[in-house]
C-alpha cells in the first residue's frame, strides 16, 4: 500500500504545496490524516521508504545567476585544454584535494552515583589541524599523499611563520654610517611592483638571488584611510588606528591575522574618512607584514629611490630592445615551454651582444 503511495505520488499530490520530494515529516502528517496513526520512532517511516526503495539525500544547489550557456563555453574550452595537454608527453595533469584533521579537547556526560560530581579535566584550549593533501595523475593513474606539518590554530607565533629578512636576500642593505647602499654579496635583478612579491622573493631567495624592487603601496578607495595610515606591530600583535584605537590581533597557521575595529568605529569622529562598513574597519595582516613594513619605509629613502631609478633606467632600455620588431620578443615562434624558453634566451643573446659591442666600442 505505501509502496504505491510513496511511488506514484507526490506530496504535492496530497495536498502539501510546494513539496515535490517526501519526507519524514510529510508522510507521518499523511498517515495520522488518513489512518489516524502516529508512531513513536522515526524508524517506522525510515522502513516504510525503505520498504518503496527509496534513498536518503540532499538536494543539489544551483547558484541562482548561473547561466547554462556559459557554463557549457568553458566545459567545451577546458576540454580542449585538456586534450591537448594529454596529447603532450610533458604535460603533467594532477587532481588535487585536502582534508583537515582538527584535533581538540571534548567532553562527554558519563555515569556517576547521585551526589557526586565529574572530576574536572584541565585543558588549554588549544586546536592543533593536520592537513592530509592527496594528488592523482589523471594520464598514469598514480595516487599520491602529501601531509602537511602539523599546526596550532590558537598559539601561534609571526616571527616562526615569516620567512626573515636575512632568507629574502635583501639587495639594498644599510651600511656603518646608516646610509644605504647595494650589498655586494647578493647577486640580483630589477623589476617593477609587479615583481615585487613574496612569492616572487621567495622563490629567488631560494635560488641565491635577490630583487630590486618596489612593494605594491596600499590605497583605499575615495581617498579614505589606507593601510599604511594604521600603525601594525608584529612584535605585540596589535594595531593602531589613525584615531588610537587599538586592538590585538592573533595569527592563524598560515601566519595571518586580521584586526576588526567592530564597535569602535561607531563612535569614531573619523569614520566617515576611513569606512563605510557598518561592522567597522578591517585590517588584514600580511603573512610577511613585518617584512613588508621595512620594505615601505625603506622605499620612501631618497637613496633607494635613486638607487632603484638608475637600474631601472637600464632595465626598461634593455627590454624595449628586447620587444624591437628586429628581436620579436613580444611572441614566440614555438609552440611549447621549452621552445619558447630556448627561443627567448636566444633573443636574449642577440641583444647582450649588441649591448657588448656598443660598450666596446665606446
Amino acid at each position: 500500500m505505501f509502496n504505491g503511495l510513496l511511488g506514484t505520488t507526490t506530496p504535492n499530490d496530497h495536498g502539501y504545496t510546494n513539496s515535490p520530494f517526501w519526507s519524514t515529516r510529510i508522510l507521518a502528517s499523511l498517515i495520522e490524516q488518513k489512518y489516524n496513526v502516529v508512531y513513536s520512532s522515526r524508524t517506522s517511516y525510515y522502513v516504510m521508504f525503505k520498504k518503496a526503495s527509496f534513498s536518503f539525500h540532499l538536494p543539489g544547489k544551483q547558484y541562482e545567476k548561473a547561466d547554462a550557456e556559459v557554463v557549457a563555453a568553458w566545459k567545451k574550452e577546458q576540454h580542449e585544454r585538456l586534450e591537448e595537454a594529454f596529447s603532450d608527453p610533458d604535460t603533467v595533469i594532477l587532481c588535487e584535494d585536502e582534508m583537515v584533521l582538527t584535533q581538540a579537547t571534548t567532553t562527554q556526560k558519563v555515569w556517576i552515583p547521585q551526589g557526586t560530581s565529574p572530576a574536572v579535566i584541565e585543558t588549554n584550549g588549544t586546536r592543533k589541524n593536520r592537513s592530509i593533501y592527496g594528488f592523482l595523475n589523471l594520464k598514469t593513474g598514480q595516487e599520491q599523499p602529501e601531509e602537511a606539518v602539523p599546526s596550532s590554530a590558537t598559539e601561534c607565533d609571526l616571527s616562526s611563520n615569516q620567512q626573515s629578512a636575512k632568507e629574502f636576500n635583501q639587495v639594498v642593505i644599510t651600511d656603518e654610517d646608516g646610509q644605504l647602499r647595494l650589498s655586494p654579496e647578493v647577486p640580483f635583478v630589477i623589476g617593477d611592483s609587479a615583481y615585487g612579491g613574496f612569492d616572487t622573493r621567495a622563490d629567488l631567495a631560494n635560488r641565491g638571488i635577490g630583487i630590486l624592487s618596489r612593494v605594491p603601496t596600499p590605497h583605499n578607495r575615495d581617498g579614505k584611510f589606507s593601510k599604511d595610515a594604521f600603525h601594525i606591530d608584529t612584535a605585540n600583535q596589535c594595531v593602531t588606528c589613525p584615531a588610537g584605537n587599538v586592538v590585538a590581533y592573533k595569527v592563524s597557521h598560515l601566519g595571518q591575522g586580521a584586526v576588526s575595529f567592530g564597535t569602535s568605529c561607531a563612535t569614531c569622529p573619523l569614520k566617515e574618512r576611513c569606512t563605510t562598513s557598518k561592522s567597522g574597519r578591517t585590517i588584514r595582516i600580511h603573512r610577511y607584514q613585518a617584512e613588508l613594513e621595512r620594505l615601505r619605509a625603506q622605499q620612501r629613502d631618497p637613496v633607494f629611490l635613486a638607487l632603484y631609478n638608475h637600474y631601472r633606467s637600464f632595465a626598461e632600455r634593455m627590454n624595449a630592445q628586447l620587444v624591437k620588431v628586429l628581436h620579436g620578443g613580444r611572441k614566440s615562434r614555438y609552440i611549447g615551454l621549452e621552445k619558447s624558453q630556448f627561443c627567448i634566451s636566444q633573443r636574449a643573446a642577440s641583444v647582450n651582444l649588441s649591448r657588448i659591442s656598443k660598450l666596446l666600442v665606446t
